[in-house]
């Protein structure tokens, strides 16, 4: 898979991809970038095809198997979308039964306590572009892993953006499927952590600034 980038103007930019299976024969997909026309609300909901792909920088690609061993891969993905407003993305890619590209699968599930269970076809973290925010899968912890993101009014004219609150969120893949963690971590410590110990022993007898005290 290729995707590439073409910056337009500071709240347009326009991508580009296509994929290449593997064969004695060339198989190339072209993906048309349609973005700009897909309606907001029904983002993480839809099945687009390569014709109707939601534009973005591929930055990792992780191969899944579903429930019943089918094969689906989650596309790691950068979006610079607006002049104050960034995105981050999941989508997840399979093939036919004729052998075509498809994007988005409802394979991330969230069950909030007290209300029924649901489904998104692909995740999209939308946040200011002041921030960076992490959204990838950790080896170490066998995770997808994101910054918790909370809205609030932004700087030089935004209007109200999302900003990371130091905290994570992830998604844990239990039978096929991607199920929502909230808060990942939870560790904590009585005091901030520093590189090195702003005084020790033989600095008690120094100043501030180092210099022997009188």
């Amino acid at each position: 898979m290729f995707t590439w980038q073409l910056y337009v103007d500071v709240n347009e930019y326009r991508y580009y991809g296509a994929i290449q299976k593997r064969g004695s024969e060339l198989q190339l997909f072209p993906l048309i970038d349609r973005s700009q026309q897909i309606e907001e609300s029904s983002l993480e909901e839809l099945v687009l095809p390569p014709e109707q792909w939601y534009g973005s920088v591929y930055y990792n690609m992780k191969e899944c198997k579903g429930p019943k061993g089918s094969k689906y891969y989650l596309l790691f993905g950068f979006d610079a979308y607006r002049f104050f407003h960034k995105r981050k993305l999941i989508d997840v890619l399979t093939f036919d039964d004729k052998g075509q590209p498809v994007f988005g699968a409802p394979v991330f599930v969230h069950k909030p306590e007290g209300k029924p269970q649901s489904f998104k076809n692909r995740v999209v973290l939308q946040y200011s572009a002041d921030s960076s925010v992490k959204l990838n899968y950790d080896e170490s912890y066998e995770m997808i892993i994101f910054d918790h993101l909370l809205t609030m009014m932004g700087q030089y004219g935004e209007g109200p953006t999302n900003l990371p609150d130091g905290s994570y969120d992830g998604y844990k893949f239990q039978k096929g499927a991607w199920i929502y963690v909230d808060k990942v971590f939870n560790d904590s410590q009585d005091t901030a952590p520093v590189p090195h110990p702003v005084f020790d022993e033989k600095s008690k007898k120094k100043d501030i600034f180092g210099n022997d005290k009188n």
